[in-house]
């Protein structure tokens, strides 16, 4: 609908491509006897899912949505922390930051092939989100653990996670974390961010076309049913379960 806040905003859109093409979903016939109005709504609610799972950005990669979402207005502020004094972090700063590191990940191949999910311990600190948008770049699955989480060691071999993020105030604060032997401390990453790669990462989230962008994207295509992100949910019980 033109009155829809797709794209986040309700007027002033062109469709994404001219002509633009309409799928339609059939479903299974109904007897009558069985339309109730309870059917009837189940059943387009169904036709509704499956037509909403052959969209187009569901396929894209989500390194490449996300990017696409940070190159708009690179100038505006894309995260603000106020835990402490109010910082704000633009867009551009995110992405050419992020980039950087997921870059750096990969030349000095930090993560195992075979790794497709790491842990994040976040504290109450907004360059985590930072550090989340740089495992999606570097082609893996971020996954939350919230400061109360008290996971057993089995629990992260399950999950398949290896290696963990977070910050050495954190890691001594909890002891009882079954931290692994792949511990990646926050404050030294972004010490070890080179200013001469993030300027021209800056520059690239202003000037660079998506389409080059989307070259260092790999795998550049996904479906719906993929891992977006992951989370550790503590339950009263104390156990703790993994939501994808």
């Amino acid at each position: 609908s033109i009155f829809s806040y797709e794209r986040g905003r309700f007027m002033a859109k062109v469709p994404r491509r001219i002509p633009y093409k309409v799928s339609v979903n059939f479903g299974e016939p109904i007897e009558a006897a069985e339309a109730s109005p309870a059917s009837v709504r189940s059943a387009l609610l169904a036709l509704s899912a499956e037509a909403f799972a052959t969209r187009r950005p569901l396929k894209e990669n989500l390194a490449t949505a996300l990017r696409r979402a940070l190159k708009k207005c690179p100038a505006r502020d894309a995260v603000v922390d106020l835990t402490g004094k109010r910082v704000t972090f633009p867009r551009a700063a995110v992405l050419g930051t992020a980039e950087v590191i997921a870059a750096s990940w990969r030349r000095h191949k930090r993560f195992a092939p075979e790794e497709k999910r790491i842990g994040i311990v976040r504290p109450h600190r907004s360059p985590a989100v930072i550090l989340e948008a740089a495992v999606v770049f570097s082609g893996r699955v971020p996954v939350v653990f919230p400061l109360n989480s008290r996971p057993s060691a089995a629990d992260l071999e399950n999950w398949g996670i290896r290696s963990v993020i977070s910050t050495e105030r954190v890691r001594e604060h909890l002891s009882e974390f079954p931290w692994p032997e792949q511990f990646i401390d926050m404050a030294q990453t972004f010490r070890e961010v080179s200013r001469g790669r993030l300027l021209l990462r800056w520059l690239a989230a202003h000037l660079e076309p998506l389409w080059m962008a989307r070259l260092r994207t790999l795998p550049r295509r996904s479906g719906p049913e993929d891992e977006a992100a992951c989370y550790v949910h503590r339950r009263p019980d104390g156990e703790h379960e993994f939501v994808a």
